[in-house]
């Protein structure tokens, strides 16, 4: 025997070595115990726990090993570890309450028995094995037995049941299915929330927080904490705060069974409803778990850069990577550098960290920096031979429907979710298909598609402010009044964002909807001033456009072949330079980018001292880059695209769908000015011009979309409309959907500059003092305070 231990332990150090191949590690170190050898075999699993610490079968039989030993704080600490990432997992839980009492630890056996919870959809085994622990720790049962003479009821057949009305939005027949589940199974906490969501359906927001605030009340268990999550995702959209801090006053996270990403969840919801407290001790929480995930890291980083703390921020990016799972560690570093260096940068470390061997997720984590990077026919391309060799992957296929989108073929993606739907493999991935079909419904402009694409869904934060687009879409009032509060409920962080809901862009277009439907005005009276007037005007003629000047007919005036770009400083930042760099590369265009002073330059030898100071009155950098395109393409035509936007097709095949001007239409009836086409002098370019000095000069208080960008360009064009003939419209204005752009440019990169504490679009405002400070102690207690962040200055 000693023969047989001594060559299983030169396979263990050669097998230590290496972390992909977990199951022949298990395995011998299986021999090992068995052939006398277990500290030897507990070595071999410790160290492949450290590479993957969520190991599953690893931690079991570790445990196992552990017990047969009689090392009772080894056992324990390997469960905790794993429950610590999986307090879902049930049959490891009682794994860990049968270990404990063999152990002679009765006491610990009934507390891990107690987080345990009740749950009806339990199968009979698993319950039968913790009513049998149970009675050996002498507790009472928390599964009673169905009374001999009593049929049992078909609990999962009745949420079955229950959850199909819910999903055809039938909430009156489901609510006495899920009551009927609660009879029997009183701590059924699915029924709960299928309840919650029926309450919700019908409108019923307080009845819908009553519901868990009950629950909570009651709770016996730490399980039923996980219901916080949702809860506070209701007070959010409900704007009910108080009631937040009423139920979480005394809350101790300690023992809630609740992963990193719920607790992210969490925090975002108190941040949103300004619960600093309660921000903190979720930050504090966190800061006591041994793994975080990568989405996770990459949260909690970005709260500190959203203050402006780089030094925060750095430390933060040095000290996390330890604390995420080894199997997460490429997630974490290409986030990382996506974050700080932008996409380009994220796409090179993608390449090195993915290597040549991958799995599903690993081509995964390189076809989505593919996407980030604006890459969408390489990224189709990786796609389809993944999908060859792992063809049942949602994440692929997910992944296949946004590059099909971002490569302009929305038929494509149509094909994609099809065979998707048809897979038996869809049954479990319903989230991510009814997420890409509301994708694709966005993309194409489908209102009533995304309606019905809305109602299938699971209540999610996104759908307010999406329902809230397609009543602008539709130039609804009514409907965009109705969705207004959950959409400033939903958006930012802060009750301060919700406040003064109309001083943010939806917001003000809202309260400018009202004022024109108040006025009194027609829509051709009121497209000079009005948004939705002019709305009304363009949408009123789509056909006309389409029958007098449809793309591709002979041009009326040749669009000159060069591209303009604008960045206000010389050395743009790399990213930016990067993008721009396809532009300046694009065959059959010249090129020519303007900064700061060479705009100023051109406008006062162009256009006049005006039109400098206009561009100097500019509130933003965008207002100012939105103004001068204009004056660029009045005078000089030809092609102008937005810093941000990367060039991906034949930019000169796009100049032959027409002579005068050619505009993107958006999915929700705007035309963008982010990619402009346009001959010198063209009267829509003259008009928007004209309007934008105006305002500029003026000082006028409305922000960049309404004054000099997409609101402005719908206006203008409104105006030529009302007064142009048709002989003039003739080959002259070309509008295309929005989704012919992406045939040519992946517009609106996530770059580094936008999410900087001077963009002029920041979406939210930085956590306070408290926030940043729980971020210091829970994660950098051996940390110096850096010298580019005293403590005084924190936040």
């Amino acid at each position: 025997m000693s023969r047989v231990a001594d060559l299983l332990r030169a396979a263990a150090e050669i097998l230590a070595e290496d972390p992909c191949a977990p199951e022949m590690i298990i395995g011998l170190a299986t021999l090992l115990a068995e052939a006398g050898e277990a500290e030897t075999g507990d070595r071999l699993l410790a160290r492949l726990l450290d590479q993957i610490p969520t190991h599953r079968r690893a931690t079991r039989v570790r445990a196992e090993m552990a017990v047969n030993r009689a090392d009772a704080d080894l056992a324990n600490t390997v469960f905790e570890r794993y429950l610590a990432a999986h307090p879902g997992d049930i049959d490891m839980r009682l794994r860990h309450a049968a270990a404990l009492i063999a152990l002679d630890q009765p006491s610990a056996g009934r507390a891990a028995l107690a987080r345990v919870a009740p749950d009806a959809d339990l199968p009979a085994a698993l319950a039968a094995r913790h009513r049998a622990l149970l009675a050996q720790v002498g507790a009472p049962p928390s599964f009673p037995p169905t009374a001999p003479n009593a049929p049992a009821p078909d609990i999962p057949g009745l949420m079955s049941r229950a959850r199909a009305l819910l999903q055809a939005g039938e909430p009156a027949p489901a609510e006495p299915l899920l009551r009927e589940v609660l009879r029997h199974r009183p701590s059924h906490r699915g029924a709960v929330q299928c309840l919650v969501q029926a309450a919700r359906l019908r409108g019923d927001m307080p009845a819908a927080l009553d519901l868990i605030e009950a629950r909570l009340a009651e709770a016996r268990d730490p399980a039923e904490l996980r219901l916080l999550p949702g809860y506070l995702d209701l007070c959010v959209q409900a704007d009910a705060g108080d009631r937040a801090e009423k139920v979480t006053r005394d809350l101790d996270l300690a023992d809630a069974p609740l992963t990193d990403r719920e607790l992210l969840r969490m925090a975002t919801s108190a941040e949103k409803l300004q619960m600093t407290p309660l921000t903190v001790a979720v930050i504090r929480q966190l800061g006591t778990l041994p793994r975080l995930s990568a989405a996770s890291a990459l949260r909690l980083i970005q709260m500190a850069s959203d203050t402006g703390g780089a030094a925060l921020r750095d430390q933060l990016s040095e000290v996390l990577p330890g604390r995420v799972d080894p199997a997460e560690a490429a997630d974490l570093r290409i986030g990382l550098a996506r974050q700080a260096e932008g996409p380009y940068a994220a796409l090179r470390l993608a390449r090195r960290l993915t290597g040549p061997r991958r799995d599903p997720a690993a081509a995964a984590l390189l076809a989505e920096a593919l996407l980030e990077a604006a890459r969408p026919a390489l990224a189709a391309r990786y796609l389809a031979r993944c999908r060859r060799r792992w063809p049942e992957d949602t994440g692929l296929r997910r992944l296949a429907v946004t590059a099909a989108l971002n490569l302009g073929r929305p038929e494509q993606a149509r094909r994609e979710i099809a065979a998707w739907a048809q897979d038996a493999e869809a049954s479990r991935a319903t989230d991510r298909l009814a997420n890409a079909r509301v994708a694709l419904a966005c993309a194409i402009g489908d209102l009533d598609a995304i309606d019905a694409e809305l109602d299938a869904l699971e209540p999610r934060r996104q759908i307010p402010q999406l329902r809230l687009q397609v009543a602008y879409g539709r130039c609804d009032l009514a409907a965009a009044e109705a969705q207004a509060p959950a959409a400033a409920a939903a958006m930012g962080r802060g009750r301060k964002v919700m406040r003064h809901f109309g001083t943010t862009h939806v917001g003000s277009m809202l309260g400018e909807f009202r004022l024109w439907s108040g006025s009194g005005t027609s829509a051709a009276e009121g497209a000079r001033a009005f948004y939705f007037a002019a709305r009304q005007v363009v949408d009123g003629q789509l056909d006309r456009i389409a029958r007098l000047s449809p793309p591709g007919l002979a041009p009326r005036g040749a669009i000159p072949p060069q591209v303009l770009q604008y960045w206000d400083s010389a050395a743009p930042p790399e990213a930016i330079a990067e993008t721009m760099q396809s532009w300046e590369t694009a065959p059959g265009l010249s090129y020519q980018r303007f900064d700061k002073r060479s705009a100023t330059e051109f406008l006062r030898e162009r256009f006049g001292q005006d039109h400098v100071r206009a561009f100097r009155l500019a509130n933003h950098a965008s207002e100012a880059a939105d103004f001068l395109r204009l004056c660029l393409l009045l005078d000089r035509g030809g092609m102008y695209a937005d810093a941000d936007d990367r060039r991906t097709g034949d930019a000169a095949g796009l100049l032959a769908k027409g002579g005068g001007l050619i505009l993107f239409r958006e999915a929700y009836g705007t035309l963008a000015n982010n990619l402009i086409c346009a001959r010198p002098g063209h009267p829509v370019i003259e008009t928007a011009a004209e309007l934008a000095l105006r305002s500029l000069l003026a000082r006028e208080n409305d922000g960049p979309w309404s004054k000099t960008g997409p609101g402005l360009i719908t206006r203008a064009v409104a105006l030529y409309l009302d007064g142009v003939s048709d002989a003039e419209l003739h080959g002259d204005l070309v509008l295309l959907p929005e989704i012919e752009m992406r045939r040519y440019v992946h517009p609106h990169l996530r770059l580094p500059y936008k999410s900087s504490p001077g963009y002029w679009d920041p979406r939210y405002a930085g956590p306070a003092r408290p926030v940043i400070e729980a971020l210091r102690e829970s994660f950098l207690r051996d940390q110096t305070t850096a010298p580019g962040l005293p403590a005084s200055r924190a936040g």
